[in-house]
């Protein structure tokens, strides 16, 4: 038997398969390897993103209606682009000007 995989990706599993749905794969590709930022961005009195997976949870604690808008959902497309390989800066690029658009101020470290 081999090892039990996260809870995490079981639970996206199952939603795969009872849901008949594809879900998002980021779970596999950042539990593996952390993806580290060019340079860290600190947002005052929120967090310090360092990694992928910093900007992926602060994505998934965003309120539902503002996910749903294109301005994050093409920088949701860029982190999975990143975490796939390709361009890191792209998506912290994509980031910086979202959060920019919203006046929420981001400084790089």
């Amino acid at each position: 038997m081999g090892p039990k995989p996260k809870p995490d990706l079981t639970l996206a599993l199952e939603l795969q398969q009872k849901l008949r749905i594809k879900v998002c794969p980021l779970y596999v590709e950042f539990g593996a390897k952390k993806f580290y930022l060019p340079r860290p961005l600190k947002i005052p009195t929120i967090t310090t993103l360092r990694t992928l997976g910093d900007i992926r949870a602060l994505l998934g604690n965003l309120p539902a209606d503002r996910r749903q808008k294109n301005t994050w959902r093409h920088v949701a497309d860029r982190l999975h682009h990143a975490a796939r390989g390709g361009d890191i800066n792209d998506a912290v690029t994509s980031l910086r000007l979202v959060l920019h658009l919203e006046r929420v101020p981001c400084l790089p470290q």
